[in-house]
């Protein structure tokens, strides 16, 4: 009899192995009265990796906050930032940059303290080559670069090439490869002020655009930043997520032009050859970002969406995929709970980690 009973455990604890999910819950905020909106991940270290966003008070006011993970997802402590985050870059295991509503903090201690550089509202994101030099982009045609470490600013220039009112043009992404090799990303709307869809999903209005009207951008530098390149890469299309897999070519998700269209795209720009290829399609889901990994292949983080219109305040189901590229993507298990609007990708050599905004940050083990 003893021997049936530890043959019955075991297989029992062989069944609930094989029912876990590949992507289980790391951290998850659950204080009552209030949810964690995590705007942005990033997981410069083996074992390290910090989320940021805000807390919503449902009684009180909002406040900014972070939690950092030094044991690759086992614990996470939480920090308070001095400001609303809106987006992370780190240049190495320790040195970093965070991009609030209010400024440009930098820390030299993996996060454990945070210094302003530079004040200033509309940011989105940075970029820095070295620790001298950078690129800041945001609203309002903002596109700034650096050689001093921050300390000085200076437009640049070429962007003043394209076409539009100041509050029509948004920076949105920036990416060097080299020091020589670099792209950045936008959109032009042809109304007023209007933040990207990836920043603010519940605020997202989708619209068709034209190169009379608007337009997803890219410009193209190969000296370093002296001069750009500019053309438009997206007609009558929303940009959602963009990912870098290589100098030569970007990986661009491109959201429904009108409230109806239940679909997601990415797409391969060669930025040599201005030439775009549709890699991936997902019906009824917003894809929400997509990274490639060195050590893990790829993985790409989608919301399901409930309903007949894209445009909606409702989290969805989160979707996750992984494989060896776009082209080998499969889906996987995710924990039944994570839901979102949002969702953003990190990765270190040993696992995956997705981050939602509605608080929680799920790990897959490579």
């Amino acid at each position: 009899m003893p021997r049936i009973l530890s043959l019955l455990l075991w297989v029992a604890l062989v069944s609930l192995s094989a029912a876990a999910p590949d992507w289980q819950q790391s951290y998850f905020y659950d204080d009552a009265d209030s949810t964690f909106n995590i705007v942005d991940l990033a997981c410069p270290a083996p074992k390290f990796c910090i989320a940021a966003g805000m807390i919503d008070e449902i009684h009180g006011a909002d406040r900014p906050l972070a939690v950092i993970t030094r044991d690759g997802g086992e614990h996470w402590i939480r920090q308070s930032p001095p400001d609303p985050p809106v987006s992370l870059f780190f240049l190495n295991q320790t040195e970093g940059w965070m991009i609030t509503t209010k400024s440009l903090l930098h820390t030299t201690d993996a996060g454990l303290t945070w210094k302003k550089i530079k004040s200033g509202k509309g940011y989105i994101r940075a970029f820095f080559i070295d620790s001298q030099h950078g690129w800041l982009v945001g609203m309002r045609r903002t596109f700034r670069r650096t050689s001093d470490g921050g300390e000085h600013w200076e437009d640049v220039r070429d962007a003043e090439r394209i076409p539009g009112l100041e509050n029509q043009i948004t920076f949105e992404y920036v990416n060097f490869s080299d020091a020589w090799h670099g792209t950045v990303l936008g959109e032009k709307t042809s109304g007023g002020d209007a933040t990207p869809a990836w920043v603010d999903p519940e605020q997202w209005h989708p619209s068709p655009v034209s190169m009379a009207d608007g337009g997803v951008f890219a410009g193209i530098t190969v000296d370093g930043g002296r001069t750009w390149t500019w053309d438009v890469v997206g007609l009558h299309q929303t940009l959602l997520a963009v990912s870098f897999p290589a100098a030569d070519h970007g990986w661009l998700v491109f959201g429904p032009a009108f409230p109806t269209d239940l679909v997601s795209d990415v797409v391969a720009r060669d930025w040599s050859a201005w030439k775009s290829t549709e890699l991936f399609h997902l019906d009824h889901a917003r894809i929400a970002d997509l990274d490639k990994s060195p050590a893990a292949g790829v993985a790409l983080a989608a919301v399901h969406v409930p309903g007949k219109l894209a445009e909606t305040p409702v989290p969805g189901r989160v979707r996750l995929f992984t494989g060896k590229d776009l082209s080998d993507l499969h889906e996987e298990t995710v924990d039944y709970r994570a839901v979102a609007r949002a969702v953003t990708l990190a990765s270190t050599p040993s696992a995956w980690f997705a981050a939602t905004d509605t608080g929680m940050i799920l790990r897959r083990r490579n």
